[in-house]
């Protein structure tokens, strides 16, 4: 069922003296045949010359500046209605908006990347402060035994073997990772309450 004030997108050219034609819903993508208008002379569907379809990703400010706080990220093929006439604004910056997926609880949502708060993921880290390597996940000894496999050194370089994920058990971020040093492969905590014991590193960085 299309609600009032939805935006269509017709797919069929009209032809004389037919009164449904094929649309595409913009708000899910839905496509089908529509009445424009009924027998009794009731009107359904009309054209509007103010709505638009987003080509490329584009962020919704709260103000005419491009300098304003992001309100929204238009993403390809979302559709909107303007309410007023395109106004020319000097200035403004480059920005990059990604559609991401949070590894601690799965949220989804986009960041908006302006001034390189955002950058790749690196399987790489330098260890800071020593910090003990376990066999599994769990840091919390009252929730099930830890058995270190050894304790990482300042300066160490290990690699991630997949995104860092968060202990359940003591709220802690964690990796699995393996030493250059010998191939130990365990889990380490990145940061903790107290400090942060790992830090991304250049991939072809030596120890």
């Amino acid at each position: 069922k299309i609600e009032i004030g939805e935006a269509l997108e017709l797919l069929e050219p009209s032809s004389e003296g037919s009164e449904r034609r094929m649309f595409r819903a913009c708000k899910d993508g839905a496509e089908g045949w529509i009445t424009i208008a009924g027998n009794q002379g009731n009107v359904y569907l009309k054209p509007v010359t103010k709505h638009y379809i987003c080509r490329e990703a584009s962020p919704v400010h709260s103000g005419l500046g491009a300098e304003c706080g992001v309100l929204h990220v238009l993403m390809p093929g979302e559709a909107f209605m303007a309410f007023e006439d395109p106004k020319e604004v000097s200035g403004g910056e480059q920005l990059t908006i990604y559609r991401v997926r949070a590894v601690k609880d799965g949220a989804e949502g986009y960041v908006v990347n302006s001034t390189g708060e955002v950058r790749s993921w690196s399987p790489c880290y330098k260890v800071l402060s020593p910090v003990p390597l376990t066999e599994a996940l769990a840091a919390n000894s009252t929730v099930d035994s830890i058995h270190i496999v050894r304790v990482l050194s300042p300066d160490e370089l290990v690699d991630a073997t997949e995104p860092a994920m968060e202990d359940s058990s003591t709220g802690q971020l964690r990796i699995r990772c393996i030493a250059r040093k010998d191939l130990a492969i365990g889990w380490v905590t990145v940061r903790d309450a107290v400090s942060v014991h790992l830090l991304p590193a250049d991939p072809a960085g030596s120890e």
